[in-house]
């Protein structure tokens, strides 16, 4: 039995109409600065239909803009029972310079069709967008979306620095996965997987400068199906993996699939944001929202732990680094995901936020936006970091204007933190003013 989320009606309806309209669907691509033509792919070129019991972790993303009627698709994979992770193009609109509506979004996880009555399908209460994306760029090209029904899928481990430097340098053989454009431009009903092998940073900047883009060897990597050029990715697979296998046989995702030739060209490399730049961004995130609520009784699915081709099963959590005892103590700098600065400072006792400023733009009913920078002051600076929370914080408050915020974040011991701001704030010149969810980075300095 399928699992609906609330809005299920809507969900649905942007469903039926993509299985009515598959041949017409567009596909998300981020918009080129004057050097870079970064462009998502819809489906794996030169690829196979995905096997039963395969790629189980995968997620089917599709967009219908609640505005203009626009569809679109990319693929994802799971990282935890709430959270699907995909291109940050795939969630932000690169024409407009906006984050795309919740509202548009239709996620199917539990099944390789999703068209399936098998599958699951969920609404997105949010969108959060990675927050190094560098939308001109393509750097950093990663977003996560908050499901509105929990997924039974299992979440795939993501790669990190210190375990898994051999799978991410070059060499490595790796499969590819998602439902973007096939050779014959047609959007599959069935998830499509291919092979390829990742370059070595001198190649990959080689190749991205052949297609005028940039090459970010901290945040991206590149593969390419060497040495027969059969399989690639194309629009429809934006926001998909690069999967890579452990020493003990286990599946882990080692990139997002981010761009490549405009023409889907199988003979030019396909770019990915390195999952490892990514993984504590996410862990931090599902700190964060915690637990999902129980999906135990009726109407629950238990999707069946399974493998991409010849590989062991990924586990059904992402797992959380462990956090240190305490974060350095100092001051951290960094940017809120509307690139706004954002700066705080950890008491010398290590266990307290002694003072935090950031800046921050609401959109208003009477006003298209406004900014503002605040400081919190009297009765918010001495925040307690609480190993409960990973060493992190959370605070709800409202100051003398009547404004009112959420500042949450968690640090880890290594100088690095990050979090999330919620601004609302009603006046009579303005309406109701609102900032969204805006997700934070920062560094100790």
């Amino acid at each position: 039995m399928k699992r609906v989320g609330v809005a299920s009606a809507a969900m649905m309806a942007i469903l039926a109409l993509w299985a009515a309209e598959a041949q017409a669907a567009t596909t998300k691509q981020p918009t080129a600065g004057p050097r870079v033509r970064a462009i998502e792919r819809p489906q794996i070129l030169g690829g196979l239909p995905a096997a039963p019991g395969t790629f189980a972790m995968m997620a089917f993303v599709a967009y219908a803009d609640p505005d203009t009627g626009d569809l679109s698709v990319c693929s994802g994979t799971v990282v935890s029972p709430q959270l699907v992770l995909t291109a940050g193009h795939c969630a932000f609109d690169t024409e407009t310079g906006t984050a795309d509506q919740p509202a548009g979004y239709a996620v199917v996880t539990g099944s390789l069709d999703w068209t399936s009555p098998a599958r699951q399908v969920s609404g997105v209460t949010r969108t959060i967008l990675n927050p190094s994306y560098n939308a001109a760029t393509g750097d950093g090209d990663a977003a996560l979306l908050v499901l509105q029904t929990p997924t039974t899928a299992p979440a795939v481990p993501l790669a990190h620095t210190a375990t898994d430097a051999a799978l991410l340098g070059g060499g490595t053989a790796t499969q590819i996965a998602g439902w973007g454009l096939t050779a014959a431009e047609t959007t599959p009903n069935q998830l499509q997987w291919g092979v390829s092998v990742v370059q070595s940073n001198a190649y990959c900047a080689q190749q991205a400068a052949a297609i005028q883009a940039l090459f970010d060897p901290a945040r991206q990597m590149c593969a390419i199906d060497a040495p027969t050029f059969a399989d690639g990715t194309c629009f429809g697979d934006s926001g998909g993996p690069l999967l890579g296998q452990r020493p003990d046989g286990t599946w882990i995702e080692l990139g997002i699939t981010a761009f490549g030739a405009g023409n889907c060209d199988t003979a030019v490399a396909n770019f990915f944001t390195r999952a490892d730049a990514v993984a504590g961004w996410v862990a931090s995130a599902i700190q964060v929202l915690g637990p999902p609520p129980s999906t135990s009784g009726p109407g629950s699915v238990a999707s069946p732990t399974v493998t991409p081709p010849g590989g062991s099963a990924p586990p059904r959590s992402a797992p959380t680094p462990p956090a240190g005892p305490k974060p350095l103590a100092g001051v951290y700098r960094g940017e809120t995901s509307q690139h706004w600065p954002i700066t705080m400072r950890v008491a010398p006792s290590r266990t307290a936020l002694s003072s935090v400023s950031f800046s921050f733009t609401l959109r208003c009913t009477r006003h298209r936006r406004i900014s503002y920078r605040v400081a919190p002051g009297h009765g918010h600076i001495a925040w307690r970091l609480t190993q409960s929370h990973g060493l992190g914080f959370d605070d709800t408050f409202s100051d003398a204007t009547g404004e009112h915020y959420e500042v949450k974040g968690n640090f880890d011991s290594s100088g690095s933190a990050a979090g999330f701001i919620t601004t609302t704030w009603r006046s009579r010149g303005f309406g109701m003013c609102r900032s969204g969810l805006v997700s934070w980075g920062a560094h100790s300095t």
